[in-house]
């Protein structure tokens, strides 16, 4: 049951706790054994406590946990309830950045994982959050392949190839990055979408002296690294330099 602002100013016994995650430091010793002077809900979220030793800065813990400990302003503050606010406040941090990175861009599972990790930031806690979020259906792979997939198909000429490519890059699963792209790629015209691309092309910066052979080459390669098939590469850039003629 939620306790209102003041519920936790009663006297108990002090609380007990878990081990604290890997690499935090030991309480501050000066406050091991003193009473805990307030326990606060926090004004930009309510369903965090501050705890407040002698006046002093403690540690955050979540109100559910303070709840379950029955925690109590006049408890004595314990090296176990220290390491509990620490574990708290270490997932804290991993589930603000990841938030901070969805409200910037949607994100794969993976590529969520991958950037929490790139902050260096707690694997474990990093694995934990990311798989929340996706319970949440906060993180969505299918969804973010279907969406990629769209807006490539409707956007600048690239081949399925290449949004495959890309997908895979974000960590999207082969099956579900292929189901995307085949969806919005298999109406498009792929000699149409390449040939546009080279017209482009053409028209910004191709001289009538240039070497024929050398720029077909040149085409091609760009088709390809567009992510078009090899027999839409050829015959598109053919027609292309035939307009050109």
């Amino acid at each position: 049951m939620n306790r209102g602002r003041n519920s936790f100013n009663r006297t108990r016994r002090p609380a007990e706790g878990v081990a604290p995650p890997e690499g935090t430091q030991p309480p501050p010793p000066e406050l091991i054994g003193k009473a805990i002077s307030s326990i606060t809900p926090q004004s930009r979220d309510a369903m965090t406590v501050l705890i407040r030793v002698r006046g002093k800065r403690g540690g955050l813990l979540s109100l559910a946990e303070a709840n379950a400990l029955n925690l109590c302003v006049g408890d004595l503050w314990s090296e176990r309830l220290a390491e509990r606010c620490r574990a708290h406040e270490a997932l804290s941090e991993v589930r603000t950045a990841a938030l901070r990175l969805l409200t910037r861009a949607a994100q794969t599972k993976a590529g969520l994982l991958r950037k929490l990790k790139a902050k260096r930031l707690d694997a474990a806690l990093c694995a934990r959050v990311v798989a929340e979020l996706e319970d949440r259906g906060l993180i969505n792979d299918r969804l973010y392949a279907d969406t990629f997939a769209q807006s490539r198909a409707k956007g600048k000429p690239m081949g399925a190839r290449l949004a495959l490519a890309k997908l895979a890059q974000r960590g999207v699963d082969r099956t579900t990055a292929q189901k995307a792209v085949t969806e919005h790629f298999a109406a498009r015209d792929d000699h149409a979408e390449g040939l546009r691309l080279l017209r482009t092309k053409l028209r910004r910066g191709t001289k009538p002296t240039d070497d024929r052979q050398a720029l077909k080459r040149r085409l091609i390669a760009l088709l390809s690294r567009r992510g078009f098939d090899s027999g839409v590469c050829v015959k598109a850039v053919n027609e292309a330099l035939k307009e050109i003629s």
